[in-house]
């Protein structure tokens, strides 16, 4: 009897160790692999691209929360064109500026993820000569960006909706759109405007509670077994 109970012991020892072994590994918040997706506008003029992400499967768990992540590179001239013979004087009492801005929106209204990237150029006050001049230049390289929306206050707003995100292939997308603004003061006869480009890249990954997480009532049945197998232990060795 003595040697079948160790026996048992041993092996209901292996058995927890691989359970809770287990549980190190899955239970708490888990992330899916990041999907990531490039664009590239040549020119700043109004472009705009929708980037397809997959939805979450639901197979893996409890979604908690969807992570949108950007990198940006920017490129903006601020550029004039006198159409005059003779050179004419800009910016007063506004300086000349160009802006341009780059969006980034879910196309899931119940719960939408929004972003937007900005650039300006410095303020030009001075003369132009006849025909185009480049009046101001800004760059920006890698500038990264985010949006969060999750089921609890962990991210985002918090308490949103995030059934539309669940689903197969190509799912839902991500519009990227690019605009350029121009401002100041210009006399008659002359006009502002803009040229640049913009490129990087759009990543999303979902954050999820696992579905191999046990119920509580599984620890409770596990310390029971265990205390009474080594209750019987002890007795038989008394």
């Amino acid at each position: 009897m003595k040697t079948i109970i160790n026996k048992t012991l041993a092996i209901t020892a292996i058995v927890a160790a691989g359970l809770f072994s287990s549980l190190s590994a899955t239970a708490g918040l888990l992330t899916t692999p990041t999907q990531t997706q490039t664009f590239n506008f040549a020119t700043l003029s109004d472009p705009a691209v929708d980037l397809a992400f997959n939805g979450f499967n639901s197979a893996l768990g409890t979604l908690n929360s969807v992570h949108l992540t950007w990198s940006i590179s920017t490129l903006l001239n601020n550029t004039v064109y006198n159409s005059k013979g003779t050179p004419v004087a800009v910016g007063n009492p506004v300086p000349l500026t160009a802006t341009a801005t780059t969006t980034f929106t879910g196309s899931i209204a119940s719960a939408l993820l929004t972003g937007t990237n900005t650039l300006t150029t410095p303020g030009f006050v001075g003369n132009v000569a006849p025909g185009f001049s480049t009046v101001g230049t800004a760059s920006s390289s890698n500038v990264p960006g985010l949006s969060c929306l999750s089921n609890d206050a962990s991210c985002g707003a918090g308490n949103s909706n995030l059934s539309a995100y669940i689903g197969g292939l190509n799912l839902f997308t991500i519009n990227v759109a690019s605009s350029g603004t121009q401002g100041g003061s210009v006399p008659g006869g002359v006009f502002t405007g803009n040229d640049g480009n913009a490129n990087g890249s759009v990543s999303l990954f979902y954050d999820y509670s696992s579905a191999a997480i046990p119920a509580p009532g599984t620890f409770a049945l596990l310390g029971l077994g265990l205390l009474g197998l080594a209750g019987m232990r002890r007795k038989a060795t008394l």
